[in-house]
């Protein structure tokens, strides 16, 4: 017993000392020398009341609007495509890009056929497709990194089962998906709650993944078998897509219009737009302009398109932005939307929360120091159609979202429209999708090179928006 009370007595005066030397050196709190946490030095910290009075109990961003901040202003623009689309609705779903790829074609659609501003082609159609090309395709690449010899708990297969089936896409995925299998309007395959709920999907989804997954590494797998299952669980949860359908639809003078047995290639014939004639621009300021870049394995099909960006400057960006409002022809874009979104007002700005003043911290990274920090990454698609101009310079761009028409006395009379400043523009803006007719010829040429470098899964730019 007093062998322990001697070891005791000398832990004890051992832990006095170090921490008699570690007050010694502290500074504010913080240590030169040690990494270890001392709590009597923390709890000597001495609080504001207000500090926890005011933030406590209470929502940050409910907190930080400033009031010189003209929030109406925000939605007056001088400069709109014509004919505005009514604001679709992706729901509880992440068919963001899906939803702007869409509404960047159907205000031309609606235009050439005389249609009501409402009328949507089917996003539930190409979701369906969309699901059985990505199971399809991760099957595929599970296959190939197998015979690679790659860990069945690799970073690469991790980040392929985690996020792959997911909703989200990109442009190339979204071109993919209509030369191979076209449009059709939405009143001929309509949503159901399947398609605007896709929690239960994917979940499934995942899990028989993952069966196929172990099946390719242990040599059991029945290829045939799994897309059959795959198939029919898709028609339980989003019914069956029409091969051949009447188009029934009242015209924008409100008389009933029918167009007979029509194919899916018949009507998707008649929207009249080549997809090859867009090209998306990139802005990573973390690698050189001018050059093509990718990123390794993303795709939604084994014969798609390469995912490929041009890397240029915000400049560009926004010249090319403009020049496409001025011909009436919206933009499909991705951006990092959970960055100073004031949601209920539909504001996208910098300024419209005074964060750092009212925490008294300060964030300093630039652009790319965010991305190299994976501070920001494009998490959602959405449209630019229109911006305002002061003289001569554009403040803030009109876009058409896809989380509905949202109205109450908050959005005043928005319609579920949003507006982005040009600050935000260029802090959270990564790519624009543009017709090559308003790009300058040595784009064009850069654009048709070989790409340079793909950017590996785990890129910012890897993920799905």
């Amino acid at each position: 017993m007093e062998e322990h009370k001697k070891k005791y007595v000398k832990y004890k005066n051992k832990y006095l000392k170090y921490k008699k030397t570690y007050l010694k050196n502290t500074i504010d709190g913080g240590n030169k020398e040690y990494n270890i946490l001392i709590p009597d030095v923390w709890n000597k910290i001495k609080i504001n009341d207000a500090d926890l009075i005011t933030l406590h109990n209470n929502s940050l961003n409910k907190l930080l609007i400033p009031s010189n901040i003209n929030i109406e202003n925000h939605h007056i623009f001088n400069k709109k495509i014509k004919n505005l689309n009514t604001v679709s609705n992706q729901k509880s779903s992440g068919r963001c890009w899906m939803f702007a790829g869409l509404n960047m074609l159907r205000n031309r659609f609606i235009k050439s056929y005389d249609l009501t501003d409402n009328f949507e082609f089917s996003q539930s159609y190409l979701f369906f497709w969309d699901k059985f090309e990505k199971m399809n395709y991760i099957i595929y690449l599970f296959e190939q990194l197998y015979e690679k010899n790659e860990p069945i708990n690799g970073r690469i297969i991790e980040k392929i089962i985690l996020n792959f089936i997911d909703d989200g896409g990109t442009w190339n995925m979204f071109e993919n998906l209509i030369k191979k299998y076209g449009l059709i309007p939405k009143s001929v395959f309509p949503e159901t709650y399947h398609t605007s709920n896709s929690n239960d999907i994917n979940t499934i989804l995942k899990k028989k993944l993952k069966e196929y997954l172990r099946d390719i590494y242990t040599g059991q797998l029945n290829k045939p078998r799994a897309l059959k299952d795959i198939y029919l669980l898709l028609v339980k949860f989003f019914g069956k897509p029409p091969t051949e359908f009447n188009w029934e639809y009242m015209d924008k003078n409100d008389k009933y219009r029918i167009k007979k047995n029509l194919t899916i290639e018949k009507f998707t014939n008649m929207l009249k737009i080549n997809l090859c004639d867009y090209i998306c621009l990139l802005n990573d300021p973390r690698n050189e302009y001018g050059y093509t870049y990718s990123v390794e394995y993303l795709n939604n099909m084994v014969e798609g398109n390469e995912i490929k960006y041009l890397n240029v400057d915000m400049d560009i960006i926004k010249q090319v932005a403009k020049k496409s409002i001025d011909k009436n022809e919206s933009i499909y874009f991705s951006c990092d939307v959970g960055q100073f979104l004031l949601n209920k007002n539909n504001i996208l700005d910098t300024e419209i929360y005074n964060m750092e003043e009212f925490l008294n911290i300060n964030f300093n990274l630039n652009k790319k120091e965010r991305l190299l920090c994976y501070e920001t990454q494009p998490t959602h698609a959405m449209v630019i159609t229109g911006y305002n101009s002061v003289d001569s310079k554009i403040n803030r761009w009109q876009i058409e979202n896809s989380w509905g028409e949202k109205k109450n006395d908050d959005n005043g009379d928005t319609n579920g429209y949003y507006s982005m400043t040009d600050k935000w523009m260029d802090e959270y803006v990564f790519e624009i999708i543009v017709n090559k007719k308003y790009i300058s010829d040595e784009l064009k040429k850069k654009w048709n090179q070989d790409i340079r470098h793909r950017f590996p899964l785990w890129d910012p730019f890897g993920t799905l928006a």
